[in-house]
């Protein structure tokens, strides 16, 4: 019964999980902050370009497992990401 009980309660925690917990971890509120920049043009092109080629790069890392590409690579894009405005 307990297991079940466990089971029920797993099952329905997806919306709860969902939510985030932190500010770093809110998907929604940083694709927000992309799309007003987009509409405000506040942002390089180049800046922009590198953003989508290290995304494609982070992509490849990741289906090929290769954590330590895959972590350079986000590396890259934050740093791409912090610069944006300048």
């Amino acid at each position: 019964m307990v297991i079940l009980a466990g089971f029920v309660v797993i099952m329905n925690s997806g919306d709860f999980l969902k939510k985030p917990m932190t500010t770093q971890d809110d998907f929604v509120y940083h694709l927000q902050e992309v799309e007003q920049a987009v509409i405000r043009e506040d942002w390089t092109k180049d800046e922009m370009k590198s953003i989508n080629v290290s995304l494609s790069r982070l992509n490849a890392f990741l289906r090929a497992r290769d954590s330590s590409q895959a972590l350079a690579a986000a590396a890259e894009i934050r740093e791409h990401w912090e610069h944006l405005n300048e």
